[in-house]
């Protein structure tokens, strides 16, 4: 167990030499000058030294005891796009709980993989439990979000500044465009959704992502046939009728691009999803499927292979419970 932990905790720091090495951290240092939104974990942190503020052109982050994100106008304003007035409010909610979720879920997994602890309780970060903090640390939001200071009895998980870098490279790496804040959004919430013991959600959500990477899996796939590949030719691979993700994972594994145990799981998610969004007439002697933790931590191991793929981000999901101890009392 603990040669897995160390192998774990050497694969982290090999993979991500890998991916500064593909794509050069752009972050520099920098101090939070900006209100941002705070989300503070049930469980505290701190760094190592207390300073750990990272700057880009789309955004500043604090990562000293709490998850605080400020979104940079031009960057916020190019996702609002068109974004009626009346709805801007709404939307600009939504897009940094995305980001938060996206870099809970890169937290939480580093740690793990470092550390061998599954410290963090994962949850869903949303307006319930985040916090407007102007940049003097004072909160602006309503009171009856989460406390802004931990207990005195607390003792805070102190978490190295070079963790905590690798965390922020692969923020960057993950929200170079939305599609990436979009993808590890929706793992963090289906993880949330699985330590909290809703496995249906949990699946639900994971095979949204799978399904995305698949489509990118085919269409990269598409685009090395290159040439050999006519216009009328393209439009009939790219008929989803005619070429169903059952489809496209056969071909996929033919031509290399995933691997046969690869193929092998995503045929059982995708049964074992569909069951449970079609289920059976009644008297049809069919059982629709119930989803389970095992059936879930499958799709997680998918979307390690499928993130590393894709980003270059080694993820290792913290499928641990958040609450243990259901007895049956007799």
């Amino acid at each position: 167990m603990q040669a897995e932990a160390e192998t774990r905790a050497k694969n982290l720091r090999v993979k991500m030499a890998e991916l500064a090495t593909r794509f050069p951290s752009k972050t520099t240092p920098g101090v939070m000058k900006y209100d941002a939104v705070t989300f503070f974990p049930s469980h505290p942190f701190r760094s190592e030294s207390q300073k750990n503020e990272f700057e880009t052109d789309r955004y500043c982050l604090n990562l000293n005891g709490a998850l605080g994100l400020h979104l940079k106008k031009e960057y916020l304003d190019n996702l609002l796009g068109s974004t009626p007035a009346e709805l801007r409010m709404i939307r600009k909610w939504y897009l940094y709980c995305a980001h938060l979720n996206s870099l809970y879920l890169l937290l939480d997994s580093f740690v793990l993989q470092d550390s061998g602890i599954a410290y963090f309780y994962l949850e869903d970060i949303s307006t319930q439990n985040t916090n407007v903090v102007s940049q003097a640390g004072i909160s602006v939001g309503p009171t009856s979000h989460h406390k802004l200071v931990t207990s005195v009895n607390d003792q805070p998980f102190r978490i190295p500044d070079d963790l905590l870098k690798m965390v922020g490279h692969a923020f960057e790496r993950a929200t170079a465009d939305f599609q990436g804040v979009h993808v590890f959004s929706e793992l963090a919430k289906s993880l949330a959704a699985h330590k909290s013991g809703d496995f249906s959600t949990s699946l639900v959500l994971s095979w949204f992502v799978i399904e995305r990477f698949l489509e990118s899996c085919w269409e990269q796939f598409l685009e090395d046939a290159g040439k050999r590949i006519s216009t009328k030719r393209r439009e009939i691979l790219d008929d989803s009728r005619s070429y169903t993700a059952s489809v496209k994972s056969q071909i996929l594994e033919l031509g290399g691009a995933i691997t046969l145990d690869q193929l092998t799981a995503l045929d059982v998610l995708r049964n074992k999803r569909n069951r449970m969004a079609h289920p059976p007439k009644p008297n049809k002697g069919k059982v629709s499927f119930q989803a389970d933790a095992e059936t879930c931590q499958s799709a997680f191991a998918l979307l390690e292979d499928f993130t590393l793929k894709y980003f270059g981000i080694p993820l290792f999901f913290n499928s641990s419970y958040s609450e243990m101890g259901v007895y049956d009392r007799q």
